[in-house]
């Protein structure tokens, strides 16, 4: 296992994901912050659905809902972690309904009669590397390519599909091996290059962050768009990726 502190990478070895089930619904059964009456309306709304009902109430009957629904769901969490023994050293992450713990996942996954009879967990995905940038983290298996995305909703994910995340799975995939470390700085290297002259494709230059949009220098703007005139590409502010990204990866390497 090799972990690069500076920009928090780590490569060769497992990260297990496990994630609360339906963590909402059941936090609310649990910790009974809603009538009989709603709990049935939330059953019966589609999974996808039921955080919009929830914010609904928040916002129009009960204003700390939303607030409670989060204790209650870091709770769980960390009874998790104290159940199965799982020292700070082992948590990669947290994400709010999820633990990323280096590691075989864990065994004991609930409920739990101190918590109620619905909080429980699941063992959702396995991982072999990772990193983690300013305000998300990227999971994946470089040599299946296979990822995963924390911090981008699964919409925006897809504007970055065939450009960082394939561009940090091939990354992942060198650093990961012995034999090609070298490559990885190369590649790193030779992308810098092409980035900060603007060769490449300019769906690089959307921020790799939640709002993922271009940003433009010459106004106080940003703005969403699949494609931009060629002529406006010596416009966009190209600091961003460079700076959170790029950069990183390149000092790591040093």
């Amino acid at each position: 296992m090799k972990i690069i502190e500076s920009a928090k990478i780590l490569v060769g070895t497992r990260i297990s994901e496990i994630d609360m089930i339906d963590a909402g619904t059941s936090t609310i059964k649990d910790l009974k912050l809603l009538s009989p009456s709603e709990i049935s309306i939330l059953n019966s709304i589609p999974k996808k659905e039921r955080s919009k009902y929830i914010g609904l109430l928040t916002k129009n009957k009960y204003k700390t809902l939303a607030k409670k629904v989060t204790e209650g769901i870091k709770e769980a969490v960390t009874l998790l972690l104290k159940k199965n023994n799982i020292e700070q050293h082992s948590i990669l992450t947290i994400r709010r309904d999820a633990a990323f713990i280096i590691g075989p996942p864990p065994l004991d996954l609930g409920p739990w009669p101190e918590l109620g009879l619905h909080r429980r967990f699941r063992n959702a995905s396995t991982y072999s590397s990772s990193v983690t940038f300013k305000h998300l983290e990227f999971l994946a298996n470089p040599d299946k390519r296979t990822f995963s995305l924390k911090g981008i909703s699964d919409e925006n994910t897809l504007l970055h599909k065939d450009y960082f995340i394939e561009f940090l799975l091939d990354f992942l995939f060198l650093l990961s091996n012995k034999q090609t470390e070298k490559e990885a700085y190369l590649l790193i290297k030779e992308f810098k290059k092409d980035y900060c002259s603007r060769k490449t494709p300019m769906e690089f230059f959307r921020t790799f962050n939640a709002e993922s949009k271009f940003l433009l220098y010459d106004k106080d703007l940003a703005f969403y768009l699949g494609n931009i005139n060629l002529k406006n590409k010596n416009d966009i502010n190209i600091a961003y990726n460079f700076n959170t990204i790029i950069l990183p990866l390149i000092n790591a390497l040093l």
